[in-house]
């Protein structure tokens, strides 16, 4: 018979001394020079902005944004329109993430373009029009996805920018692009870790001899222990650290994160409004792995305790140090994948960033932690509770009792998550037994967006369809010149004439694609451009 995870436990436990060499060095995957940062980030919003602007433009009548653009330049056509456009829409969408900006205004492109070569005007928006370009998104057999895709961007530009035209989008229009997503894969949620992972990442974090595998196991167990997303975690501001010595001189307490903008945080006060992400200082196997943690930090030169100067999973230099810049949610299912399969030896390939929120709160539902409960450990509330929890203050502390002592059973071998419903808990102790034992979290959890970031399409071919007045100049590389365009920032560069690099230092890599012409107006590397004054000329 296979061992059980009480055998297992107890095993470890015994031998806490005990290392297993790990020499992984898996966050090699993640030593890049130019990562996306505080700059390609600002490049991305200026340039998704002047497309959606293109967008308004191009029908400037069929819109209240694009009227109060006319308003203020004159009915004519003229250069400022485009800018001030811009201005508008920036101040419309100031709460909107860059992220829901490039994913709908790539839906709303390539429906602009599709009406170009059919002489029809793609605003306001006509319901005969939309159902065409549904019928050929179905025809031309896209992604069972698009169609969905599409009306959310149609929804979401008419109330934005009070685009004219349908009121609603008709049932017609929904049917039809549900005949579309029906054909879609099914919806596959990112699955909860075994404790054997669990277990092999706190061996990773105290034994490994890499530190940046030390580092970045130990952060991934602060979230797994924390149920916090990815992406949240990364966007922590300050690390605490609430520890104390039991009797028996193990260290015990807490780490907690404090988080702004994070996932569910859409409205002005949330964006506001501190989230303490707690996690319990504990270990399935009985391995100090918090105390290697810090100690790997330290060395590292990242911040133990404090205000955090980089992300919680930082990506790593060409000497292993750690970069400004943070793994993104896709990268972070790959090195949770990565450290799991150098460990165990074994391919591992459902498991995604969001398995580490999943994991304990789904071990909370088996063990039968109450709903209220497993909403709280999820950082999630019910509709009613919002101002009792608010100044409760602390509503987390009776919640996080009890999922101690979910993690003690599973230590103590009494409950097994792992198994089959009949054999989760032990013949000696029942489920009923435990519960009473901690007094008597949900799988409210939503989907994590582990998704590789959305490429941001060239805006060359929306500023053409605008009137020839309106647009503005387009640019051609000079001769023995070559333009190229970061797929993610949307920023414009100029490569060296030995062919390997740009102007402004960085590698051309695969994140980079060639362009015949850029706009006068396009967000461009000041590095490239200062190093090669002359790359471009107006074309004729």
């Amino acid at each position: 018979m296979p061992e059980s995870n009480h055998s297992k436990c107890e095993n470890l436990v015994a031998q806490p001394a005990k290392r297993r060499k790990v020499q992984a060095g898996v966050f090699k995957r993640y030593q890049k020079l130019h990562r996306p940062n505080q700059v390609d980030e600002d490049a991305r919003r200026v340039s998704v902005l002047q497309q959606w602007a293109a967008v308004i433009m191009s029908c400037p009548a069929a819109s209240q944004v694009g009227r109060e653009v006319l308003r203020s330049v004159g009915s004519k056509p003229s250069p400022e329109a485009l800018p001030q456009c811009q201005e508008i829409i920036d101040d419309i969408v100031a709460m909107k993430s860059t992220a829901t900006l490039v994913k709908r205004v790539g839906a709303i492109r390539r429906f602009v373009l599709w009406c170009a070569p059919q002489h029809s005007p793609p605003l306001p928006f006509r319901e005969d029009l939309l159902h065409s370009y549904l019928q050929h998104l179905r025809e031309q057999r896209a992604a069972a996805s698009s169609g969905t895709t599409f009306l959310e961007a149609v929804r979401f530009a008419a109330a934005m920018f009070g685009i004219d035209g349908i009121s609603g989008v008709s049932k017609r229009l929904v049917g039809l692009a549900s005949k579309m997503a029906i054909n879609s894969p099914a919806l596959r949620q990112a699955p909860a870790l075994l404790v054997d992972h669990v277990i092999a990442l706190e061996q990773i974090t105290a034994h490994s001899d890499v530190l940046q595998d030390q580092a970045l196991a130990g952060s991934l167990l602060v979230l797994l222990y924390a149920r916090c997303r990815f992406g949240d975690g990364q966007r922590a501001t300050e690390l605490l650290l609430d520890i104390a010595q039991d009797a028996s001189g193990q260290t015990t307490g807490f780490i907690e994160l404090s988080i702004r903008r994070h996932k569910t945080a859409t409205s002005i006060e949330r964006k506001r409004r501190i989230l303490p992400v707690v996690a319990p200082i504990f270990s399935l196997s009985g391995i100090a792995w918090h105390d290697a943690w810090v100690r790997a930090r330290e060395q590292l030169g990242l911040c133990a305790e404090g205000e955090l100067s980089a992300p919680l999973c930082p990506a790593f230099d060409r000497e292993g140090a750690p970069l400004p810049n943070g793994l993104t949610s896709g990268e972070g299912s790959e090195l949770l994948r990565g450290l799991l399969r150098a460990h165990l030896g074994a391919e591992v390939p459902h498991y995604a960033s969001h398995s580490l929120k999943t994991t304990l709160l789904s071990w909370a539902a088996k063990f039968g932690l109450d709903l209220a409960s497993r909403r709280i450990l999820g950082y999630h509330l019910a509709p009613g509770a919002k101002t009792a929890e608010t100044y409760a203050r602390d509503c987390m502390a009776a919640p996080l009792r009890q999922l101690l002592g979910v993690l003690e059973a599973i230590r103590a071998g009494s409950f097994q998550p792992d198994v089959t419903r009949s054999g989760m808990f032990s013949v000696e102790e029942s489920a009923e037994e435990c519960l009473d034992q901690i007094d008597e979290l949900s799988e409210c959890c939503s989907r994590g967006s582990a998704e590789a970031p959305v490429d941001l399409d060239d805006d060359t071919e929306l500023l053409k369809l605008l009137p020839a007045k309106a647009r503005p100049k387009f640019l051609q590389a000079a001769a023995g010149k070559r333009i190229f365009r970061h797929k993610y920032s949307g920023l414009y560069h100029i490569q060296k004439e030995d062919g390997t690099a740009l102007e402004c230092g960085k590698l051309l890599t695969d994140n980079f694609v060639e362009v015949e012409a850029r706009a006068e107006t396009a967000v461009k590397c000041k590095g490239c451009y200062v190093a090669s004054k002359s790359a471009v000329v107006a074309i004729e």
